[in-house]
């Protein structure tokens, strides 16, 4: 399965998710594997990333690169993208068939999140997902989640900002990934993480560049941990004091 999560910030966008793809009924016997890519370059100005039925989305996104040319500008690609996913879908797929709830059936689940800047330097996302039909969603809270989201969502909703720097909201993209494998184990494996600035562009980070925002996590959760005790701690060292 997959958790990956798109953050805008007013300096940049982070683009941050786990690589874990996993095989089987999870309610019995699965397998795992902690090495595909989920994040990719489009441009020197958006990325994207998938969940869902990762075979055809890998397929879709070498598709995507080589049939669209690289563009600077988060809405023109996001309507190309549209296009060219529907024209595989119907091709490979049943036609689609609304049902009750609006979804489309008998398309394999599948979701990207493609995420930018317009040409004029102002952030966007947008989600398209198969089951209806990629018809582009566009980001209203500053930040996108697709795949295993219940707990990410939960933490992103109590914790995001978009006034954040883009280093704070890339190590809360951490943060949500790394808490959510501790609880499901459908999330996991080495983080991927790539950043997005107006004046520099597209970037993957470093392994050194992860370690330091996986460090800077482990401290958000001790002194998360640490706020909770601390007043009675010093509630006891009060009470010894009288």
């Amino acid at each position: 399965m997959t958790l990956a999560l798109s953050l805008m910030s007013e300096k940049g966008i982070a683009l941050v998710s786990d690589s874990r793809a996993t095989v089987g009924d999870v309610r019995g016997l699965t397998t795992s594997n902690d090495t595909v890519q989920k994040i990719f370059k489009l441009s020197e100005k958006i990325g994207l990333e998938v969940a869902g039925a990762g075979d055809i989305g890998a397929t879709l996104v070498d598709d995507i690169a080589k049939k669209i040319p690289g563009t600077d500008d988060i809405n023109s690609a996001v309507k190309k993208i549209c296009k060219l996913l529907k024209e595989n879908f119907n091709q490979w797929f049943p036609k689609p068939v609304a049902t009750e709830k609006g979804f489309v059936k008998d398309w394999p689940p599948l979701i990207f999140t493609v995420s930018g800047y317009s040409s004029a330097n102002k952030p966007d996302s947008y989600i398209l997902v198969s089951q209806n039909y990629f018809v582009p969603q566009k980001s209203t809270m500053g930040f996108h989640a697709i795949g295993i989201i219940p707990l990410a969502i939960y933490l992103l909703n109590r914790l995001y900002r978009k006034d954040s720097s883009l280093q704070t909201i890339t190590e809360l993209g951490a943060y949500c990934i790394l808490e959510t494998a501790s609880q499901d184990g459908k999330v996991g494996g080495p983080l991927q993480i790539a950043i997005i600035e107006p004046s520099k562009g597209f970037k993957f980070l470093t392994e050194d560049e992860k370690k330091v925002i996986i460090s800077n996590v482990k401290k958000h959760r001790r002194n998360l941990q640490d706020s909770f005790y601390r007043l009675e701690e010093e509630k006891n060292e009060k009470n010894k004091k009288q």
